[in-house]
């Protein structure tokens, strides 16, 4: 029903490769189709592929927004007005463009790795044939630590929304939002998930113009003269966690059949129309809310604060709008974590244990096994999975209870896990690692005349 595979994160020592190692001996004519590499436009069918049509290319870009749009989005305007409108959009700017180029190549490791493997691969499974052990479960560790952070700061901003909203306290609200979109995504198919994360996302655009609607006119546009550069350093680790999106990349490759021409299209468009929306609203969001500064530079006044408090149709925008941002990152963030934890219980299939083992020689192969034939005849119904329980209560526990139990410290919680999640987070994990991966699997190696994809390096 969705996407699934080659998003999924797990130590690699607990999923061997199916075929990173195994290529040219178990691929066959899968490495023919994609023979040219990650510039192939060939995709990857397999049994179940469907034609693509442009609704899928729709919904890869709304997939792209949607990760990257969240409660930080209203954060925006409080985080950017201590420099100034112009100094934040140049940080903006660069911030941008360093992680657009990132999904880029996030793209390029996971189509040609696919390509080659004739499957579906895993980023972490990429990461342990080509980082090794240590570096897969880096990934890994990192990659939980974002997902839990961001977790953390859609919880908090939820709970200090609801809280004046139903009259309960922050803990309370903080709470509801947890639990109901925690078992929401625990009990709904992934269609389902996908197809709602559009429709919120496309919900969010619509409230995003009537915002604009309703700010322009409130707009003091001289207050977009002051600018201090001195403190634009400090803005950049919130830029990169409020502009992060790689995460959805994989999934995007999965959606798009790993044809790289699509999913760079849709990378591109998705990546410009979050960057014209960021830059807007920091715009705006500065030319409405005076700043006063503080001792150490904060802004003492939240513009959404400001805007809720004005009543009437703005207070019901920046609800609806708020609803729509928080909702969709959080679905993004549940399932991809939940699907961290299938991964990681998953068993192994018979092909990746080939793929572990030595190969076998053609006579060996042919062979049949009196063992495999008999037990054939005598195997059983299989057993429910007794890791299935486990997995769900552990994913519960990851999703909803860890994070949950920071989000109700203290609203102040939101903007605090923005700035973590920027500055460690973010900028190792899809800084650092998909350079390396792309260097030591080979990507944008020529290969030589008459032969395929190169072999990853070791």
């Amino acid at each position: 029903g969705g996407p699934t595979a080659p998003w999924s994160w797990s130590p690699g020592a607990l999923r061997p490769s199916t075929a990173l190692h195994t290529a040219a001996v178990s691929c066959g004519e899968g490495v023919e189709a994609g023979a040219g590499g990650p510039e192939a436009s060939t995709p990857l069918v397999g049994a179940d592929a469907k034609p693509l049509g442009k609704t899928d290319e729709l919904k890869a870009v709304g997939l792209v927004l949607g990760t990257a749009i969240g409660a930080g989005f209203l954060a925006l305007p409080y985080t950017t007005a201590p420099v100034g409108a112009l100094p934040a959009s140049a940080v903006m700017l660069c911030s941008w463009g360093f992680l657009l180029a990132q999904s880029l190549i996030v793209a390029d490791i996971i189509v040609f790795a696919s390509k080659r493997a004739g499957a579906p691969v895993s980023y972490a499974t990429i990461a342990r044939d080509t980082l090794g052990l240590r570096g897969a479960c880096l990934v890994s560790a990192l990659f939980l630590c974002l997902m839990m952070i961001t977790l953390v700061a859609q919880f908090a901003k939820a709970g200090s929304l609801l809280a004046p909203i139903l009259g309960v306290p922050y803990a309370v609200g903080c709470a509801l939002a947890a639990l109901v979109m925690g078992l929401f995504t625990e009990r709904a198919p992934a269609s389902v998930t996908g197809t709602i994360n559009t429709a919120f996302t496309g919900g969010f655009m619509v409230m995003v113009l009537a915002l604009f609607g309703v700010g322009l006119p409130l707009a003091d546009w001289t207050r977009l003269i002051r600018t201090d550069w001195s403190l634009s350093m400090a803005l950049v680790p919130s830029m990169l966690q409020l502009l992060v999106y790689v995460e959805i990349v994989p999934t995007v490759c999965t959606l798009l059949n790993n044809e790289l021409p699509r999913i760079r299209r849709v990378i591109l468009i998705g990546a410009g129309v979050l960057l014209m929306m960021f830059v807007a609203w920091s715009v705006l969001g500065i030319a409405i809310v005076p700043f006063i500064p503080a001792a150490l530079g904060a802004v003492r006044t939240d513009p959404i604060e400001i805007l809720l408090s004005t009543g009437g149709v703005m207070t019901n925008v920046i609800a609806g709008l708020a609803t729509c941002a928080i909702i969709t990152t959080i679905l993004g963030a549940n399932i991809a974590m939940r699907t961290f934890f299938m991964d990681l219980f998953r068993k192994r299939t018979k092909q990746e244990t080939s793929a572990a083992s030595p190969p076998a020689s053609d006579a060996e192969a042919a062979a049949p096994s009196p063992e495999s034939e008999s037990d054939a005849q005598l195997i059983a119904p299989p057993a429910p999975d007794r890791t299935a329980q486990r997995k769900s209560v552990l994913a519960f526990v990851a999703c909803t209870v860890l994070p949950l139990a920071f989000a109700c410290k203290s609203p102040t919680a939101f903007f605090s896990a923005i700035h973590l999640a920027g500055a460690y987070p973010v900028t190792l994990l899809w800084g650092w690692v998909p350079p390396l991966m792309a260097i030591r699997l080979g990507v944008h190696e020529t290969p030589s005349p008459g032969q395929g994809a190169s072999k990853p390096r070791t």
